[in-house]
């Protein structure tokens, strides 16, 4: 493939990607859907989302307690969110990471990933998730979200 052609499928790739994210993110603000990791439902940490986490907005949290982090996902078209531990990746463990797909019955819905962390020690960190797919990691992620975590004692 030329060199031309292969610069025009990467601009029709990112283009169809940016207007992939911004029906999801659009979908999340309009249509609600509750989501709780099974295993604790009936936990007082259970994680119960309706919308997308905002990442402009601190997450405050305790030493010994979990928070979770809603994303708006599509994991049929390969893309899906991954943690990247930093140096501050000590003050939390990530529990759980799934996807959800909004209760329909039509194949390659959106829906949510869903990240369930543990606050271990006090402190501010930033926790970064990105959307790419698993075997492209030579390749920059489309999508970048940086959650700001504060995280007091107990």
């Amino acid at each position: 493939m030329s060199s031309t052609k292969q610069k025009w499928l990467y601009i029709i790739i990112i283009l169809s990607l940016a207007c992939l994210s911004g029906y999801l993110v659009k979908q999340s603000s309009t249509k609600h859907i509750e989501f709780i990791t099974p295993d604790l439902k009936n936990s007082s940490s259970a994680c119960i989302k309706e919308v997308e986490t905002d990442p402009a907005q601190a997450i405050k949290t305790s030493v010994g307690l979990d928070f979770c982090i809603a994303i708006p996902s599509n994991s049929s078209t390969g893309y899906t969110w991954e943690y990247i531990p930093t140096l501050d990746s000590d003050k939390v463990k990530l529990i759980e990471n799934h996807f959800y797909a909004a209760e329909t019955n039509r194949i390659g819905v959106a829906g949510m990933a869903l990240f369930r962390f543990s606050a271990q020690v006090s402190g501010k960190l930033e926790i970064l998730l990105v959307y790419r797919r698993h075997w492209e990691k030579d390749i920059s992620p489309v999508m970048t979200r940086k959650f700001e975590v504060m995280i007091q004692p107990k």
